[in-house]
């Protein structure tokens, strides 16, 4: 991959290196973005209304609950396209590529 900015590979980096330099105040989730570390505290600061008819689970967010149901439904939209295996996932499904098939 190619940067513009130096700052842009450096945070890119920390994909490889597992690094997350952003640590919440509140409880102990880290984060290689600051703008992932502010969303987390939301959670903590905000009423979580969107709850999860099934089991409970509540969110800040709707788009986090979409995808919560996922684990209740078994729906995996995101498929490799190397071996057609599927993900609830776009983030899992982008670990199985690296891990597996070194892309």
């Amino acid at each position: 991959m190619t940067f513009r900015h130096r700052g842009h590979l450096n945070v890119h980096l920390r994909i490889h290196t597992g690094e997350k330099p952003y640590k919440c105040s509140l409880c102990n989730f880290s984060a290689r973005h600051g703008s992932t570390i502010d969303r987390h505290k939301k959670a903590h600061l905000n009423d979580r209304r969107y709850a999860c008819d099934a089991c409970g689970y509540k969110s800040v967010y709707k788009s986090t609950l979409q995808r919560h149901y996922r684990t209740h439904t078994g729906i995996k939209p995101f498929a490799c396209e190397f071996c057609q295996r599927s993900f609830s996932q776009r983030g899992h499904m982008k670990d199985h590529r690296r891990k597996v098939h070194f892309c």
